[in-house]
């Protein structure tokens, strides 16, 4: 029985060995090097982050965009990411040699907020900055782009002193207490400083970005010290030409007239007070001086384009603007 069993031990052993010497060189199998090199549409791309997906375990391209990893099987996967570009994850699979091109990696307005010298995410900001799209402005008889803003940030005054509704809006950001007050806030219109609201039509407008304090419009030096107000006009996009109309009609008239003495009402206050000359005339002035005042806007562009270039192209007609003296 003894020598039995000391054969049993001995065959397990012997297995045990075999099995452990197969694993081994199983895994050395798996176990393989992968080469490759990064690049973009410009070159190589160096710094590039090469990681084993689900695993701490990578390396960096080096100055020529190339690199060198152990990888632990054909079932792994190499996730390239850098800041800028797309991130690519790509199977290993039986490749040795995997070359990949990292795309830009491209950010839109609903992301970020446009801040005269860059873009930031949201909830990254610390300054003021006040980011107002298209689908916020404010709808109706819109003559100016400073109408579209109107009440929408806080801090910002649009107003129009006087009776005069020919008369420009004034814009205050910082408050009428500041120094230079009667300054208005920088306009830069699709990276233009100095621009005017006047030139672009509201229908051409994508967004409108307000930078109130002196963190976010420090780019600009002391033109922003009363803030900043940057437009950015719509731009053409890659596809099937497409054609926009936008128009509207609309009568402006006086709401509600003061009450005031007719002629003969005042003739007769004239004769009892002595006061004033009568001329003869019976006309109302404010009636004569005031009138009906229609106005109508047609906006038409056409925009498309293809992977080399894009364009987009606006015709504005705007007629009969208020004319009413009041």
């Amino acid at each position: 029985m003894r020598t039995l069993r000391n054969s049993l031990s001995w065959k397990r052993s012997i297995l045990f060995l075999f099995l452990l010497s197969f694993m081994l060189s199983f895994a050395a199998a798996q176990e393989r090097t992968v080469t490759g090199k990064v690049t973009s549409e410009e070159g190589p791309l160096p710094g590039v982050n090469i990681l084993i997906q689900g695993t701490m375990q990578g390396t960096v391209s080096d100055a020529d965009g190339n690199y060198s990893l152990l990888i632990p099987g054909p079932d792994a996967v190499l996730v390239f990411s850098s800041v800028g570009y797309a991130t690519q994850s790509i199977v290993v699979g039986n490749q040795t040699t995997i070359d990949v091109v990292l795309a830009p990696e491209l950010k839109s307005l609903d992301e970020i907020v446009v801040i005269g010298y860059g873009t930031q995410k949201k909830k990254e900001l610390t300054s003021a900055i006040s980011n107002v799209k298209a689908d916020e402005f404010n709808k109706g008889n819109v003559n100016s782009p400073a109408q579209l803003i109107q009440g929408k940030v806080a801090g910002l005054s649009i107003s129009k002193p006087g009776g005069n509704p020919n008369a420009d809006y004034t814009i205050r950001l910082r408050g009428l207490s500041t120094i230079g007050a009667n300054t208005q806030p920088l306009v830069v219109i699709d990276g233009v400083v100095g621009g005017s609201l006047d030139n672009v039509d509201p229908n051409d407008i994508e967004t409108i970005d307000v930078l109130k304090d002196g963190s976010a419009a420090a780019i600009y030096g002391t033109r922003g010290s009363s803030g900043v107000i940057m437009v950015t006009t719509k731009q053409g996009r890659k596809g099937t030409a497409q054609i926009d109309y936008n128009g509207y009609v609309t009568v402006e008239t006086v709401a509600k007239f003061p009450d005031v003495m007719n002629a003969d009402e005042w003739r007769a206050l004239s004769q009892e007070t002595g006061l004033g000359t009568d001329f003869g005339a019976n006309t109302d002035w404010f009636k004569e001086t005031t009138r009906a005042a229609p106005t109508q806007v047609h906006n038409i562009s056409m925009s498309g384009g293809n992977d080399l270039t894009t364009y987009r192209a606006s015709f504005n007609v705007r007629d009969g603007m208020v004319r009413e003296l009041l």
